[in-house]
């Protein structure tokens, strides 16, 4: 029949009734990712990893759908809080998932959030082996004396 919004209003219902059914979710994500509804995009996602979390789904799966969220937060709705959330909410799961963590430091350095990212960079250089460590702490000292000027 040709109606796409119609179709949304059905999926939208399934999704209601069975929250985890892959070809619903499937649907309707491509839906507002085919226009481009970046917002309304997210929302599903994020409701189905809702769902997905409180029924148990192993971190190796929840990451790269966490990971969708956050690049489009960021990319696509200019949304750096809510990027960083579901970055956050990535290393959380995964201490050792390391482009969260960089993910993270990049988004704070760009935005100019220099005691988050000290804090960040403080939480490394406690978790490092001493070579790796005396760099964090020299990034750490530019910080401070480059930042404090500004």
């Amino acid at each position: 029949m040709g109606d796409r919004e119609q179709a949304a209003v059905y999926l939208h219902a399934i999704l209601q009734t069975y929250p985890s059914d892959p070809e619903a979710l499937h649907a309707y994500a491509e839906h507002f990712r085919q226009r481009g509804a970046w917002r309304e995009l997210v929302d599903v996602l994020e409701f189905a990893l809702n769902h997905a979390r409180s029924t148990g789904t192993p971190a190796s799966e929840l990451l790269p759908r966490l990971e969708e969220v956050a690049v489009i937060a960021e990319t696509k709705l200019g949304d750096i809080d809510r990027a960083l959330t579901v970055w956050r909410q990535m290393f959380e799961l995964d201490p050792s998932y390391q482009r969260a963590r960089e993910a993270c430091k990049r988004i704070l350095q760009k935005s100019g959030r220099w005691e988050e990212m000290a804090k960040l960079l403080a939480e490394d250089a406690s978790a490092s082996e001493p070579e790796a460590r005396a760099e964090i702490l020299r990034r750490l000292a530019r910080l401070y004396s480059t930042t404090q000027r500004a």
